[in-house]
């Protein structure tokens, strides 16, 4: 680490940790149940093991965060942007208040809850780790606002994810499992929604204007479900139900 990190060092119990909002700091808060305040800006931080929780209220401007192993709660009441959230094993919650833009969240192995209450731009979010795992749980991923050049992916498991307006540029993927998309909006210049294998919902509210929409996982398989999709509004892109080649 170069000396310009100032470094914050927990120990293998809970610990209550605060990191200096005027500087950029190492966090390492080791094992325990850990709660980490203040952190922000251009801040590193590992929770490591045990079930550990942030709460921040300093922007984020190029952070990377990992949770560790444990159900950890990662919240940042303010703008994230830049910046790599991920919750690692266990039963993870990530919030984000305002989400400025070009951020990578991700929930890791369990079920997990990424919240954003804002739109997203330029943001890729995946509730698992990012790989292609079969033992991912059951993840929710949930946009209060618009979608745009996003990539939301819930990987395997029965994962729900849920687009609060308009899906522009944007691909969304259910991933393996019976998994449930729905975007209050219309889906538009080139978003593709691939729902995965499994029995799927998907629902987009709004017209599909030059965007594709997949029920399977857009390959050559055969083990996909009996999904359902319903676009309320026209459709001027391209629909297909089941395997594609």
């Amino acid at each position: 680490m170069t000396s310009s990190y100032n470094s914050i060092t927990g120990t293998s119990t809970a610990d209550e940790l605060t990191a200096n909002s005027a500087t950029a700091d190492s966090i390492t808060a080791l094992a325990g149940n850990d709660t980490l305040t203040g952190v922000g800006g251009n801040d590193i931080a590992d929770l490591g093991a045990g079930n550990d929780t942030i709460y921040s209220a300093v922007a984020s401007d190029g952070a990377s965060i990992l949770g560790g192993t444990g159900n950890d709660s990662l919240a940042f009441n303010t703008t994230v942007s830049n910046s790599t959230v991920s919750g690692d094993a266990g039963d993870d919650t990530i919030y984000v208040k305002t989400e400025g833009n070009s951020n990578s969240l991700l929930g890791g192995l369990g079920t997990d809850s990424i919240y954003i209450a804002d739109a997203i731009d330029g943001t890729t979010i995946y509730g698992n780790a990012g790989a292609a795992e079969s033992t991912d749980g059951n993840d929710t991923i949930y946009i209060s606002g618009t979608a745009s050049g996003a990539y939301l992916s819930g990987g395997a498991g029965k994962d729900t994810i849920t687009i609060g307006g308009a899906s522009t540029a944007t691909t969304v993927f259910g991933g393996a499992n019976n998994d449930s998309i729905f975007i209050s909006g219309a889906a538009s210049s080139s978003s593709y929604v691939v729902a995965g294998l499994g029995a799927d919902s998907l629902a987009i509210k709004g017209a599909l204007n030059s965007s594709s929409v997949y029920g399977n996982a857009a390959a050559t398989n055969t083990a996909d479900g009996a999904d359902t999709i319903y676009v309320s509004g026209t459709a001027s892109g391209f629909l297909r139900l089941r395997r594609c080649w």
